[in-house]
């Protein structure tokens, strides 16, 4: 089995600093300001359909990214290592030991890179894809079936956890289990309704059903 994993609101508690950055962006181009709540509500889609969201003119949407993308480095990946979830190490570790792990995010492959590596975490993923490792990101199956061909396995044995609509979206299309964490951005009920088959409320204990086939090496 592999096991697929979301970041933002997953493994690392990065939203509250994605609003922090989405504002000061905002502040540096004089840009509307959105509310903390829009913000939230478009945390795990591409940062370009973020903004378009926000109502930003196209005209900008190139500097947009750039100053985001410089501001989360400095405020965001600099701190990555206080970003992990509270056990989370501790369980990437047990399911590393029975499954292949990846991490399919709507952040671009480099930002991503970027902060699995601060964060101490990349060493766990055999597979790390970003949006612009395909051509449909989220809630588009397209990652999540690379990462199964990467890693030489069948959809229906790949499990993708994450936070978001988007993650459950993402697996039921592709074939796959979804299970939705509580300590990100969606609630229990809208996972649930968007096809999750189980909600993970602890990273500090894994739901036994995440293991029922173990690979031994």
């Amino acid at each position: 089995m592999a096991v697929i994993f979301d970041l933002d609101g997953t493994l690392l508690d990065t939203p509250m600093g994605i609003v922090h950055v989405v504002n000061r962006t905002a502040e540096q181009l004089g840009l509307a300001a959105p509310s903390d709540t829009a913000i939230r509500a478009m945390i795990g889609k591409p940062l370009q359909e973020m903004f378009i969201s926000f109502g930003w003119p196209a005209s900008t949407s190139e500097q947009s990214l750039t100053v985001f993308r410089s501001l989360f480095s400095e405020h965001v990946v600099s701190v990555a290592p206080s970003l992990v979830f509270p056990g989370m190490r501790r369980s990437l570790e047990a399911l590393r030991s029975e499954h292949r792990l990846a991490v399919a995010t709507s952040k671009v492959l480099q930002s991503a890179e970027e902060i699995l590596t601060a964060a101490g975490l990349r060493e766990y993923f055999d597979v790390v894809l970003g949006a612009d490792s395909v051509l449909n990101p989220k809630p588009a199956p397209d990652m999540a079936l690379l990462v199964a061909s990467r890693l030489g396995v069948s959809p229906d044995s790949c499990t993708v956890i994450g936070d978001s609509v988007h993650d459950m979206k993402m697996a039921v299309s592709g074939g796959m289990t979804g299970v939705g964490v509580t300590w990100g951005v969606d609630t229990p009920h809208e996972l649930s309704l968007a096809g999750a088959s189980l909600i993970w409320d602890d990273p500090t204990k894994i739901p036994s059903s995440l293991l029922p086939q173990p690979l031994h090496h």
